[in-house]
């Protein structure tokens, strides 16, 4: 029976099951986050003709991509989740071809830097799935536009031209749809210079012919920066550490230095070194941690068995002759620390920062390229036996590939949430007046922001608005209210003017919810009546409560709000949150028998609350049913529950005494219960 033989053919299928290893096992769970929220309402709202204006206030070129990849995707989570998946592998494939042009003589470490980039663990916002399926493709253009250089560098006559056309086509897409690549561009010369050195041994001579193959580039670069700097401006990032003139050009040049070393030990060493962060082995049965042990160790094991069959030790051809023996690990060195301290220029100059947690961990894109490179060169390099090598490699890979599972499960955790946040909020508000702004402090989730959560407002709101003018506002308290925000202070009768890209909402503070949502208690639409000295809340909202017209809520509407399919997930289990939600609404419209209605259908079937203050709404409605027997033996459970809460659920009772009249019996029973709890009745 004959060997089977693995060659570099093999490698674009290897690269694809390491991405479905990373990033393809949990896409069914995923959803839409962060900027994507936008780019799907205007996709509803105004189709995907409607994203060229949107990009128009900062990256114009951009809206084009956004109307292409949107043109041709369902606004379905799933679906955006492939395209990323698939998008990925293609900028997978580019880094593989474009380094093959570079060293054309295929070896183990080319193989493995393609491997590290596909995987590279920097980079944690893959489920970000809309935006980064157009972010790979543009980076991937950025490649392209390499090889083909290479490949009209090897080319004559009419062949030569193709290729510089679609290199020169692809450089100015990249760069004019979007900036995060600019600095990359100080690995082209080197690359070209490189290349001559195989055929060229004088120095000047090679510089100079790398200096005339850089000029139509340079040109296409210097119409961009112009157009960028003088024309177009920097209306999102400015270049903080150019115009600060606060600060001395030494302090800034030192500061500028450190940045540099810093980013680039977090972009390589650190990257890596933090997929080595695993779940304890005493956790083990968790499936999300045994669903990380699963995946690490199918990840080794491919990795291994795969690097050690793979054949790439057979002379390559280029042109009918044999290709020269060059230092490959130290070439990929040199490229790789150049292509790590090209990467962050565009995040220097604005002293943007270069994290590994979300959200700037999307700045270590353009790193992945030097990364990959300079860890395979530096591998090899430093390793002589070819098996020891293989096997920190796939140790590297494995707890890589776990890492992403981990990841990915954080992102499915706050999908979960997202959905089930929304969906408490239309049991509690069937539908909202239009201009109304949703104030809340924070959310019990990493990867939305309040312009995120703008866009599932509107959608499940008003899903048939087809403006430009967005009848409700997700806002953070934080990050909404102060000088120069939307609005400077939160006061009565004040105009809210918000931006939502080329989109705008216009309301007033007087037409404001304001919410509490923190897992596990249920979602409270607060209501300056009853939920004062909650205990549960911050103070942030404790301050701004007076702001919250529950009148904004449309209870009886002739089309309540919902979560339609496909966007949103399956209605939330009609669970104990379910019945508070429609109680407090029944509360506010003074329904008294349908809020003990919702209360005995939740205790009927074994509901608990999550916290005593949603007993609250209870004790008042058995009440103000007269049934006080039940009022005063859920004001006793909840006091029991939670001793804190005394304070509150006496002064409840005291209310609830003046405003229900109590005959003799149950006067004597409220008195010998409401002591049980310490309350002064004479308050």
């Amino acid at each position: 029976m004959k060997k089977i033989k693995i060659t570099q053919r093999s490698v674009p299928l290897a690269l694809f099951i390491f991405c479905i290893l990373a990033f393809g096992l949990l896409i069914p769970f995923l959803g839409f986050y962060w900027d994507d929220w936008q780019m799907i309402w205007y996709n509803y709202s105004t189709g995907p003709a409607g994203l060229f204006e949107a990009f128009q206030g900062d990256r114009p070129f951009l809206g084009f991509i956004f109307f292409l990849t949107s043109m041709i995707t369902r606004p379905v989570p799933l679906n955006w989740q492939i395209m990323a998946l698939l998008s990925r592998f293609a900028l997978g494939l580019s880094f593989w071809w474009t380094i093959r042009q570079i060293w054309p003589k295929v070896s183990d470490p080319l193989v493995w830097a393609a491997i590290l980039f596909i995987i590279y663990p920097g980079f944690k916002q893959q489920p970000i799935a809309l935006i980064y399926t157009n972010g790979f493709i543009i980076q991937a253009s950025l490649l392209l536009s390499m090889g083909w250089m290479i490949c009209a560098m090897r080319s004559t006559g009419r062949r030569y031209w193709i290729f510089l056309t679609l290199s020169l086509l692809s450089f100015t897409f990249c760069h004019f749809s979007e900036e995060y690549y600019v600095g990359l561009e100080l690995m082209r010369p080197v690359i070209v210079f490189l290349i001559l050195s195989r055929t060229i041994s004088a120095f000047w001579p090679k510089v100079i012919r790398t200096i005339k193959l850089m000029i139509p580039y340079g040109v296409i670069m210097v119409i961009f920066l112009a157009w960028r700097v003088f024309v177009f401006g920097f209306p999102t990032y400015q270049p903080a550490l150019i115009e600060d003139s606060q600060v001395s050009y030494l302090s800034r040049i030192t500061y500028l230095i450190y940045r540099i070393f810093q980013d680039i030990y977090d972009t390589t060493w650190l990257a890596w070194i933090q997929s080595f962060r695993f779940p304890a082995f005493n956790e083990f049965s968790i499936p999300t941690n045994l669903y990380f042990w699963a995946v690490a160790a199918a990840g080794f094991l491919f990795s291994l068995i795969y690097l050690f069959k793979i054949n790439t030790h057979r002379p390559q051809e280029n042109g009918g002759q044999l290709l020269e023996d060059y230092p490959l690990n130290k070439e990929m060195l040199i490229l790789g620390l150049v292509a790590l301290f090209a990467a962050g220029w565009p995040y220097w100059i604005t002293n943007l920062p270069i994290e590994l947690t979300y959200q700037y961990d999307r700045f270590t894109l353009p790193f992945m390229i030097g990364s990959a490179i300079f860890l395979a060169g530096l591998i090899d390099w430093l390793l002589k036996i070819r098996y020891q090598k293989i096997i920190i490699l796939s140790v590297l890979i494995g707890f890589t590939l776990g890492s992403h599972i981990l990841n990915a499960n954080s992102y499915r955790r706050d999908w979960n949430t997202m959905n089930d946040m929304f969906w408490q909020l239309t049991w509690r508000a069937p539908q909202i007046k239009p201009n109304t702004i949703i104030w809340t402090h924070a959310v019990p989730m990493t990867y939305y922001s309040d312009n995120s959560l703008t866009g599932p407002l509107n959608l499940i709101y008003a899903p048939d608005n087809h403006s430009l003018n967005i009848p409700y506002y997700f806002g953070f308290l934080d990050v909404r209210i102060g000088q120069n925000r939307s609005v400077s202070a939160l006061e009565s009768d004040l105009p809210i003017n918000q931006g939502y890209r080329s989109a705008m909402f216009n309301g007033n503070t007087n037409q404001a919810l304001v919410i509490f949502y923190s897992k596990p208690y249920c979602l409270r639409v607060l209501n300056p009546a009853y939920d004062k000295d909650l205990g549960i809340l911050p103070n942030e909202l404790n301050d701004v409560m007076a702001f919250s017209n529950v009148n904004q809520i449309i209870a009886d509407p002739e089309k309540p709000a919902t979560l339609s399919q496909p966007l949103f997930l399956d209605e939330s289990p009609h669970d104990w949150c379910y019945y508070f939600e429609k109680a407090d609404l029944a509360r506010q419209q003074g329904l008294w028998e349908q809020v003990v209605q919702e209360g005995e259908q939740a205790f009927s079937q074994g509901y608990q609350p999550h916290d005593a203050t949603e007993l609250l709404v209870f004790i008042e409605g058995y009440a103000q049913t007269g049934q006080w027997d039940k009022s005063l033996q859920t004001a006793l459970d909840a006091a029991k529950l939670e001793p804190r809460l005394e304070g509150k659920i006496c002064d409840t009772l005291i209310r609830l005494k003046h405003e229900v009249p109590l005959d003799a019996g149950n006067l004597d029973v409220f008195n010998d219960n409401a002591a049980k709890i310490h309350c002064n009745l004479d308050g």
